[in-house]
C-alpha cells in the first residue's frame, strides 16, 4: 500500500532537448534576482526620510575614475551631494551640478559637490558599460565628482525617493544635514541653498567669536592673578 505522501504516483517531468538545461538555469537566476531586486525597491521607498538636522549616513562610493570617496573623510568640510534615482532624472541632475559648480567654485571654503547616481537594476546590466555610459554623459572634468551606487544602500539610508526628480542635500562640516531638496533645478531653489550656506557662515564666524572672547577673559583673568593689567 502506498503512503499518502508517496511520489510515485506522480510522473516524471521531462524536459524537451530542444530547451537546453543551462537555459534553465539562467531564467532561474533572473527570477530569483528579479526577486530580490523587488524587495529591494519596496525597501527603499518605505525607509524614513532622513531630516534637516539628523546626522548624514556615511558612505564610501567609487567614482568614475574608481577613487573611493568617504564621507567620513570629508568631514571638516561642506558637502552638497546631487541623486538621481533613474536615467530619466540624469538631465535634470546635470543641471543641477552646472548650476552648482558656477555659483560654487571648488577651493577650501566652498563646498564640496558631488553626483550619486545610483543603479539599482545593474544585476542584468554590466558594470562597464554603465561607466561607459556615465563617462560620455558627465564630460571628462566632471568624473572625479560623480560617484556610482551599484544598488540600494545609499538611497535606503538617505531615504531617496524613487523618480525622476533630482534630490540635492547640504551637509555642514559636523555631518549634519542642513538642507534638503526634492525637485529640478530652479533658480528659487538655488536661491534657497545660498542663504542656508550663507546662515552656516554666519553662525560659523559667530562661534569663533565667542570662542576668541572666551580665550581673552581667560588670557585676562591669568594676567590679574599674576598682578599684571591686561592690555
Amino acid at each position: 500500500m502506498d503512503s499518502p505522501l508517496s511520489y510515485d504516483r506522480f510522473p516524471a517531468v521531462k524536459v524537451p532537448r530542444e530547451f537546453p538545461m543551462h537555459a534553465i538555469l539562467f531564467a532561474g537566476t533572473i527570477f530569483v534576482s528579479a526577486i530580490f531586486v523587488s524587495a529591494s525597491a519596496s525597501t527603499a521607498a518605505t525607509r524614513p526620510m532622513v531630516k534637516v538636522g539628523e546626522k548624514a549616513p556615511l558612505f564610501s562610493l567609487e567614482n568614475i575614475p574608481g577613487q573611493t570617496i568617504h564621507l567620513a573623510k570629508l568631514r571638516g568640510q561642506k558637502v552638497l551631494l546631487v541623486v538621481g534615482m533613474s536615467k530619466k532624472s540624469a538631465p535634470h541632475c546635470r543641471d543641477w551640478m552646472k548650476a552648482l559648480l558656477a555659483r560654487y567654485a571648488q577651493n577650501a571654503q566652498n563646498p564640496h559637490l558631488l553626483q550619486v547616481v545610483v543603479t539599482d537594476n545593474s544585476w542584468y546590466i554590466p558594470k562597464w558599460l554603465v561607466r561607459k555610459k556615465l563617462k560620455e554623459f558627465a564630460g571628462k572634468k566632471h568624473h572625479s565628482k560623480m560617484l556610482i551606487e551599484w544598488g540600494l544602500g545609499f538611497a535606503q539610508r538617505y531615504g531617496i525617493k524613487k523618480d525622476d526628480t533630482p534630490t540635492v542635500i547640504s551637509i555642514d562640516e559636523a555631518g549634519i544635514i542642513r538642507w534638503r531638496h526634492h525637485g529640478r533645478f530652479t533658480k528659487t531653489a538655488l536661491e534657497k541653498l545660498t542663504e542656508t550656506l550663507k546662515k552656516l557662515q554666519k553662525r560659523e564666524k559667530g562661534e569663533v567669536l565667542e570662542e576668541k572672547g572666551e580665550v581673552l577673559e581667560e588670557k585676562g583673568e591669568a594676567l590679574e592673578k599674576k598682578g599684571v593689567s591686561p592690555p
